[in-house]
Order: structure tokens, then sequence, then C-alpha cells
């Protein structure tokens, strides 16, 4: 419980500042609880603590930011998949809905 208020309570917490950057590229995180019971699980069981979330932050959304920023504009929404820390491909993005235009004749 403590490292989940860290996570979500610390001004320089930096799964806040993640979330809010991906909010800045338009696409929110679908299961944002799961995620941060993945980062404590994880900091628990390496014994690292509050220091590691960080580190454990960055490994889940390193290649998130990559596919995101490379497609600006073209997801809306992200699914993290339980097995993110082993798989950084553990994820679903899903695609804005753009409505097709239609030619007047």
């Amino acid at each position: 419980e403590i490292l989940k208020d860290i996570i979500l309570n610390s001004d320089e917490s930096e799964l806040k500042l993640t979330v809010k950057a991906l909010k800045s590229l338009g696409v929110k995180i679908s299961n944002l609880e799961e995620v941060i019971d993945i980062i404590v699980d994880d900091a628990i069981k390496k014994e690292i603590g509050a220091r590691g979330l960080v580190s454990t932050i960055n490994d889940i959304f390193l290649q998130i930011f990559y596919t995101v920023a490379n497609n600006p504009g073209k997801y809306s929404e992200i699914i993290i998949g339980k097995n993110i820390l082993n798989d950084g491909n553990d994820f679903k993005l899903v695609r804005k809905n753009v409505k097709s235009r239609t030619r007047k004749k």
C-alpha cells in the first residue's frame, strides 16, 4: 500500500508524469489500476522499494512511447498486458476513430 501511495500521490511520481505525457499525445491508459499493481508487484518481488519504481515504470513505457510518438494522432488508448515486464510489446494500441470523408459529386 505504501508503494501504491507513492505512485499515486507523490508530487514527482514518474507514473503521473507518464500518464500526463501520454494524454498530451491524445492517448489514455485504459487499465491503469492493473498497471499500478504490476509496478508494485515487481518492486516487491525484486525488493527494490520506492527507488526502483521509476526504473520499472520506464521499462513498461519505453516501447509504448516509441510507438505512440512515431505515430502522432493515430491512437487513442493503450491496454497494457500483464506480461509487459517480460515482453515490452505486451500492449495493444487502440486506433482513433477517424471518420472517412466522402466526396460530393
